[in-house]
């Protein structure tokens, strides 16, 4: 089922054949993906009976086999299908050095801003420092692989296609809504909980079609969790590992997030919205499709801009 190539012949296409295009192109994408997550999974198990979950050993080699596997998805169906250069999935970037040093600004000074706002408002208390040199590259490692892998399949594939066939809102909304609705599962998931999810969500699709690069939410996620979890001692999506500061939220649930962790407070979706508020404003029309084929490979002056 080879889809044209160029946005304006799909956009031209009805209704009808883009849900059908979009439909046959995400099934495929998602059993490639399911197939080779569960081998993968098999093979780990195989190897390390014995390996816990929580133990960073293994979910190096989890989330790196997940990484693998959506990157080999994107590129078998591009294969088939799509029949694009993979670097025009969001990879090929000339101002990647600028887009990975302000998404990774961009995340880590608004949660510690959080975090200021809610040590000074007293909803937390430090009760200890623990350092640990070797803890704390081993943990930046991880929230390296982690979140690449997640934006490789919300963004390179998902935001794309749905851009792509219906639109850049439709990949803002789409994305936003599939990255809520994948960590309903988590411990402690509570309806502000969801906003904040749904709105790292769509500021995520703001910083790719903004940069036209998944180098910048890339980075934005990697700087948001590692500070959010390994440096500053929250919970990740309910989800805890080691932290330098060890701290103890005395605050309502609605102020601290209680034991999901601030992406489940009101002043966390607040400081999201903020940046929401400045890409959305700053770029009203529609951007170019990263997997245009008429894009060039030399870099833009209007297209894509530092965050």
């Amino acid at each position: 089922m080879s889809q044209p190539s160029s946005p304006n012949e799909v956009s031209n296409l009805g209704l009808g054949y883009r849900l059908l295009g979009f439909t046959g192109q995400l099934l495929l994408f998602a059993a490639i993906l399911i197939a080779l997550v569960i081998l993968f999974q098999w093979l780990i198990q195989a190897a390390l009976p014995n390996q816990s979950y929580a133990d960073l050993t293994y979910l190096y080699l989890d989330w790196s086999s997940q990484l693998l596997a959506a990157l080999a998805a994107l590129a078998i169906v591009n294969t088939l299908t799509i029949r694009l250069p993979l670097s025009r999935w969001g990879f090929r970037d000339h101002q990647w050095p600028a887009h990975l040093g302000s998404g990774l600004g961009l995340g880590a000074t608004l949660m510690v801003m959080i975090f200021g706002l809610l040590w000074l408002a007293g909803g937390l208390q430090i009760r200890a420092i623990n350092w640990d040199g070797f803890a704390l590259l081993a943990w930046f490692g991880f929230f390296t692989i982690q979140p690449l892998c997640e934006e490789v399949i919300m963004r390179s594939f998902l935001q794309n296609q749905l851009h792509r066939f219906f639109g850049s809102f439709a990949g803002l909304a789409g994305t936003a809504l599939t990255f809520m609705l994948l960590h309903g599962g988590n411990a402690h998931f509570s309806w502000l909980a969801a906003l904040n999810i749904l709105a790292g969500g769509w500021l995520l699709g703001l910083l790719y079609l903004h940069t036209q690069s998944i180098w910048a939410p890339f980075a934005f996620h990697l700087g948001w969790n590692f500070f959010q979890s390994t440096v500053l001692g929250f919970a990740v999506s309910g989800f805890d590992a080691y932290s330098l500061l060890d701290i103890t939220p005395t605050g309502p649930a609605w102020l601290t997030g209680g034991a999901f962790g601030v992406e489940a407070s009101l002043p966390g979706l607040l400081f999201l919205l903020v940046p929401i508020v400045y890409f959305w404003s700053a770029h009203r029309r529609p951007l170019p499709l990263l997997a245009a084929p008429e894009l060039t490979d030399q870099p833009t002056t209007d297209e894509s801009h530092p965050v």
